[in-house]
């Protein structure tokens, strides 16, 4: 798997400047070996950044979709066996593709893992993106009731020459007293940040924001002490190996607690594991 950072822009009255756009493109490159994927009209446009492209790199528009994504999906086989995909190599974002062809807004539920993703539709003209779960992968995005900007990293925003950013006072206050401010904010008043467990739909006025998860018991273990243990177990066990991604090198950051520890030394069953650690 690769990782990706991703931005897009909607104009809903100018056309699309090119040279603002690839601005918001090149911001987003932080070294000289990437590969940089685009796709524009004269409204919109979007592209992604790979920071390190496998080599034979699927395109990135699918039929009447174009499909962003940073993501790294951990329940691949589930996914590849529930829609019954006979490519089992099938990139990433064609999987979220089809999960959103049947499953549409609700398609994050049955996704596992790190990701954030912007479904573009040209025949309906509408952008859906989701945020995993835990909020892993960051998406930040502006409306100024003009333009509809979005990204993986807000300084892809804010090379936005053309739009208006002030300082959000109160969120640098609370951020500086340790006071836990509304998760859509950000350092600007004009950016927000999508909460983690989020869906945005966006139809050409202001985006729709609403949760697919949230974090709810679902049931009661039973059983002595020994049988809970060995129920945490298996679940810690499945975790940590369908995160292993096949034929890859793994690494491991230990960070002297026990919760690293553990991980590294589950996943030292099932793969070659290379660790590091740093000192402040």
């Amino acid at each position: 798997f690769g990782m990706n950072s991703i931005f897009g822009r909607i104009n809903l009255k100018n056309e699309l400047n090119s040279k603002l756009f690839n601005n918001g493109l090149d911001s987003l490159v932080w070294f000289e070996k990437v590969q940089i994927q685009k796709k524009t009209n004269q409204q919109w446009g979007f592209g992604e950044v790979l920071f390190f492209p496998s080599q034979k790199t699927e395109a990135f528009q699918y039929e009447e979709f174009v499909v962003l994504a940073d993501c790294r999906i951990d329940n691949r086989k589930e996914i590849i066996d529930k829609l019954r995909i006979a490519d089992k190599n099938t990139a990433d974002e064609l999987l979220i593709l089809e999960l959103f062809k049947k499953w549409g807004k609700e398609c994050p539920v049955h996704l596992l893992g790190d990701f954030v993703f912007a479904i573009w539709n040209n025949s309906t003209k509408e952008l859906f993106c989701a945020r995993d779960h835990f909020g892993a992968k960051p998406l930040f995005y502006s409306f100024n009731g003009e333009d509809f900007i979005f990204s993986s990293e807000i300084n892809a925003i804010m090379s936005q020459s053309d739009l208006d950013f002030s300082i959000d006072e109160q969120y640098i206050a609370d951020t500086l007293s340790i006071i836990k401010s509304e998760e859509n904010r950000t350092t600007y008043n004009e950016i927000k940040k999508l909460p983690p467990a989020h869906t945005l739909l966006f139809k050409m006025q202001a985006p729709e924001i609403k949760p697919y998860w949230e974090l709810t018991p679902q049931k009661q273990l039973t059983g002595n002490d020994s049988e809970i243990l060995n129920q945490f177990k298996e679940i810690l066990f499945k975790s940590v190996k369908c995160r292993i991604p096949p034929n890859l090198k793994t690494g491991a950051e230990l960070s002297g607690g026990l919760d690293s520890s553990s991980i590294a030394a589950i996943a030292s069953r099932y793969t070659k594991l290379s660790t590091f650690s740093h000192i402040l």
